[in-house]
């Protein structure tokens, strides 16, 4: 199982995606007012290049933007 924490913030996204307890993707961007839009590239990127896939792996939302985000992918 592959575990993602992302932030959201105001100004930047930043993730890390953990799978059998090693780092194997992370990132940091700013998003120029464009959360939702930085937030589904950053997912589709993991997707793409890690194999992350919904209903199976576990992601975390945090940061200011992470409340309207996170109903999106299913999150709470």
């Amino acid at each position: 199982m592959i575990t993602v924490g992302l932030d959201v913030g105001s100004t930047t996204v930043k993730a890390l995606l953990v799978e059998d307890g090693a780092v194997r993707w992370q990132d940091y961007r700013r998003h120029d007012t464009k959360q939702a839009e930085m937030v589904l590239a950053f997912l589709e990127r993991m997707e793409a290049e890690c194999g992350l896939q919904p209903g199976r792996d576990r992601i975390f939302i945090t940061g200011s933007g992470g409340g309207l985000l996170a109903p999106m992918v299913g999150g709470k």
